[in-house]
C-alpha cells in the first residue's frame, strides 16, 4: 500500500492510497502535523508507514515481520503482544529490528515452552529493555560484598557471569520460592530488600526456567545472568544503552581513577615514576592529570611554609604519614574508598576491610583485617576487584550521613607504634 493523493479540509486530511483504501486524520490526532509536514516536504513514501501499522512494520524490518489480521508475525510464528508492542517501539525510536530478531531467536533456544509464555508476563513491566544481542536486562538486589542475599557465596561483582546447572533450577512457578538464581523487575527488586546494592543484570531469554505465579510477573528464577553495572533507576528505554555501561568502559574509569590517585601522590612527593608501556592508555591520562593536580597543591602548601623552614619539614613529613581528602557519597548514598587508600593499608582486591564505629559516633575507623566478623558496630567489606570499598548508606548513616551527595573527609593514618588505619569524619 503506497500514497497515491490526498484530500485535505479544514479539519482533517484524507490520504488516498494506491489500493483504493482511505485514511482520514483529524487535527485532534497526534499524526497529523507530522503528515501535514510530510505533504508539505513532498515526501510521499513517508506517508504509508506513518498512518499504516502494517505498512510501518514492513517497511522498517525489510518484509522480515509482518501484520495480519491485527498480529505480528515472524515467518509462520505470530509474535506475543509483549513482543510486538516492543517491535513498535523500536520502529517509533527507529532502533534497529536485530536485537529483537536476536530475542526471538535466543528465546526459541529455550527447552521450556511454559518458561517462554510465562517470560512474556515479566516483559510487560517497565524496565525491562532488550539488548542489542538479543537479551534482557532484569534487576537483583545483593549485598554491600556483591555477595548473594540469600546463601552470601555467589560473586556478583561487574562483569561476572553467574551460572547453575538448569537442572538444580526448580522450573515449576506454583513453588514460589525455590532453588535457583534469582532476579526480578525493577519494583520488586528495589522494594524487597531494604539494604544492599541494586545491580542490572543481562539475561538470555534461553536461559529462563520458571516465573513464580504469586509475584505478578516480577520475579524469575534463569540458570544464568551476567552482572552489568549498579543500577541508578528504571531502565525505560526499549534498546538497553550498554555502551555508557559496559565492562571495557567501567574498567576504564577505574584505569583513570587510580592514574589520578596515583600521580598526584607522586607529584606531591616529587616522585615521578612511572612506564608508560605497563599502562593503559586511561591509567596514563589520569596519571598525567593527577600529576598538574598534585604538583599545584604541592606548590601552593611549599609557598605557604616557606618561612618557617623546620615546621615546613615537620607538615611535609607529617604529611607522608596522614593524607587527607574531601569525597562525596553517590547517588546511593554510599561512599567509594578509593584504592590508593586501600593499598595504603596492605590490602588488596579479596582481602577484607574491618570498618568499626567509634563510641561518641562520630567516625569510623577502616583497618585490614585477616579475619573479622560483622555485627552491630563492625561491618566486613571484601575489597572490589578494582581494589576499592563501597560504605554502605546504612553504616554511614550512624555519624551523620541523611541524603545522597554527603561530604566527608578521609582521612590515612599511622600511629605511633606503625599500625595504619583510616578515619572517615563527616565534613
Amino acid at each position: 500500500m503506497q500514497y497515491k493523493n490526498h484530500i485535505t479540509t479544514d479539519g482533517a486530511v484524507v490520504i488516498i492510497f494506491d489500493d483504493g483504501s482511505m485514511k482520514s486524520v483529524d487535527r485532534g490526532n497526534p499524526l497529523y502535523s507530522k503528515i501535514v509536514t510530510l505533504l508539505n516536504d513532498h515526501n510521499f513514501e513517508g506517508i504509508a508507514p506513518t498512518v499504516d501499522l502494517a505498512t510501518k512494520i514492513r517497511m522498517y524490518t525489510n518484509g522480515r515481520f509482518f501484520v495480519g489480521d491485527g498480529v505480528v508475525f515472524i515467518g509462520k510464528d505470530a509474535l506475543p503482544n509483549s513482543l510486538g508492542s516492543r517491535l513498535i517501539a523500536f520502529a517509533d525510536a527507529c532502533l534497529p529490528c536485530e536485537p529483537l530478531l536476536k530475542f526471538w531467536e535466543n528465546l526459541n533456544k529455550n527447552p521450556s515452552e511454559r518458561s517462554k509464555e510465562h517470560l512474556h508476563a515479566f516483559l510487560e513491566h517497565n524496565g525491562i529493555p532488550i539488548t542489542k544481542d538479543g537479551c534482557f536486562v532484569a534487576y537483583k538486589r545483593v549485598t554491600e560484598d556483591y555477595l548473594d542475599c540469600h546463601t552470601k557465596t555467589l560473586d556478583n561483582h561487574i562483569g561476572n557471569v553467574v551460572t547453575m546447572d538448569r537442572s538444580k533450577v526448580n522450573e515449576d512457578p506454583n513453588m514460589t520460592c525455590s532453588a535457583g538464581l534469582h532476579v526480578a523487575a525493577f519494583r520488586y527488586a528495589k522494594d524487597m530488600y531494604s539494604n544492599g546494592i541494586l545491580l542490572e543484570v543481562k539475561v538470555n531469554p534461553r536461559d529462563v526456567v520458571a516465573v513464580p505465579v504469586d509475584y505478578n510477573g516480577e520475579k524469575m528464577r534463569v540458570c544464568e545472568y551476567t552482572v552489568l553495572r549498579e543500577c541508578e533507576g528504571p531502565r525505560d528505554e526499549p534498546l538497553y544503552s550498554d555502551e555508557d555501561y559496559s565492562e571495557d568502559n567501567y574498567q576504564s574509569d577505574l584505569d583513570y581513577d587510580d592514574g589520578y590517585d596515583n600521580g598526584y601522590d607522586d607529584a606531591y612527593y616529587k616522585n615521578r615514576a612511572i612506564d608508560p608501556s605497563l599502562y593503559s592508555e586511561d591509567y596514563i591520562n589520569g596519571y598525567d592529570d593527577g600529576y598538574v593536580a598534585g604538583t599545584g597543591e604541592r606548590e601552593k602548601e611549599s609557598e605557604s611554609l616557606e618561612e618557617d623552614q623546620e615546621e615546613n619539614a615537620e607538615v611535609k613529613n607529617e604529611k607522608h604519614e596522614k593524607n587527607i581528602e574531601s569525597s562525596f557519597t553517590d547517588n546511593t548514598g554510599r561512599l567509594r574508598i578509593k584504592t590508593r587508600f586501600i593499598k595504603r593499608l596492605g590490602a588488596s582486591a579479596g582481602d577484607f576491610i574491618l570498618v568499626s564505629v567509634a563510641s561518641d559516633m562520630k567516625k569510623l575507623t577502616l583497618t585490614a583485617e585477616k579475619k573479622a566478623k560483622s555485627d552491630d558496630k563492625n561491618r566486613v567489606y571484601t575489597v572490589n576487584t578494582d581494589g576499592s570499598i563501597r560504605i554502605s548508606e546504612s553504616l554511614l548513616q550512624t555519624i551523620g550521613n541523611d541524603s545522597f551527595y554527603t561530604p566527608y573527609f578521609i582521612e590515612f593514618c599511622t600511629d605511633v607504634n606503625g599500625n595504619k588505619f583510616i578515619e572517615i569524619t563527616s565534613a
